[in-house]
């Protein structure tokens, strides 16, 4: 800082020129004038990350140029009487403010004001989260990897299939030109299998149209394959065919409220015909990734806005479930009837 404030002063010294001639003999050359007095104010002094201040030079006397100095603000100098500063770090701060003016022919004088911890730049709070981490109650966990994008990149599920022994899988995802989840392929950690890969496909809309899953040994024939209908955006159908359970072709008819939550549907396979009915809670739902969601079941509503908080069947039966939330409202822990359904972790930023 002392370097910097001394290489400002020569600067004031080498780049003023004198207001009188030498041999001009006036009143107004020979009487000196009021000397600088630095004086500055800031419109605010505590902010949070990547906000902006904008500081005001009110300086009196003789001011023929000021200079600042911003410890950790962008841009760190200005000669500007009202400079706008950006502060992206967290921290507390000094501002300096240098004036200078020629008070007589070549002579100078000097003023500075230096307000110690004068800013203080608090982190910004996260407004959003994104899964990290999510736990079943069933031994098994998956953690999320995320690309420079923040796009899933990689999910990875642990298994406990017997005790002390963990089996995984990872679903590694690539995305087209448009930023599109274009397949995941699945792979089995403890094996030398194939695996498996979902393929996506989009209507001219950009809406997922149809998913299919195929062997990673034979591309050719699908195993399954998940079809979408949209009204107004909103998917309102779907059909699906396991092709290794006797061909079965289902479909699922839904009703969805104001927020986009499927809240019945009916599901139809050959002649059996069975309906659900949901509720839901106004929080955000972390699983509401349609396109992610259908790699566990085509058929479980995770793709919902909010978090599904009752289901009942068509045979009266009602299945419940009790959400504890976050700050930012995303559920942290699902419980019903005393057993753990989920347990969320998350990077919120």
């Amino acid at each position: 800082m002392n370097n910097q404030y001394l290489l400002l002063l020569l600067s004031f010294l080498l780049t003023f020129s004198s207001a009188c001639d030498d041999d001009d003999t006036s009143d107004e050359c020979c009487e000196a004038l009021p000397s600088p007095k630095a004086v500055f104010e800031a419109n605010v002094t505590t902010i949070t990350t990547n906000d902006t201040i904008s500081f005001n030079s009110s300086s009196t006397g003789t001011v023929d140029k000021v200079t600042w100095l911003f410890e950790g603000g962008t841009p760190e100098t200005s000669d500007s009487p009202t400079p706008t500063i950006v502060y992206n770090e967290p921290g507390t701060y000094d501002v300096t403010l240098i004036t200078s003016g020629e008070i007589l022919s070549g002579e100078f004088a000097y003023d500075t004001l230096v307000k110690t911890e004068f800013i203080t730049v608090n982190p910004k709070a996260p407004t959003a989260c994104k899964i990290d981490t999510l736990f079943t109650g069933e031994n098994t966990f998956f953690v999320f990897d995320y690309d420079t994008e923040g796009r899933v990149k990689t999910v990875s599920t642990y298994f406990e299939l017997e005790e002390g022994t963990i089996t995984q899988f990872d679903y590694n995802a690539s995305y087209n030109v448009a930023g599109q989840l274009e397949k995941i392929e699945i792979s089995d950690e403890d094996t030398n299998d194939a695996g498996e890969v979902y393929m996506y496909t989009y209507t001219n809309e950009g809406l997922i149209e149809k998913i299919e899953n195929f062997n990673l040994d034979d591309l050719q024939t699908p195993t399954s394959t998940v079809t979408y209908q949209h009204i107004n955006g909103e998917i309102t159908a779907l059909s699906y065919i396991f092709y290794s359970e006797g061909d079965e072709f289902t479909t699922m008819n839904f009703v969805l409220d104001a927020n986009g939550n499927p809240t019945s549907f009916t599901r139809t396979t050959g002649d059996d015909t069975t309906t659900e009915s949901y509720t839901y809670d106004d929080k955000v739902n972390p699983f509401n990734d349609l396109v992610w969601a259908s790699i566990f079941s085509p058929e479980v509503p995770f793709w919902s806005p909010n978090n599904q908080v009752s289901r009942t069947d068509d045979s009266g039966d009602v299945f419940s479930a009790e959400f504890t939330y976050n700050e930012l409202g995303y559920p942290i822990l699902s419980v019903s009837e005393g057993d753990t359904l989920f347990v969320f972790k998350y990077i919120c930023f």
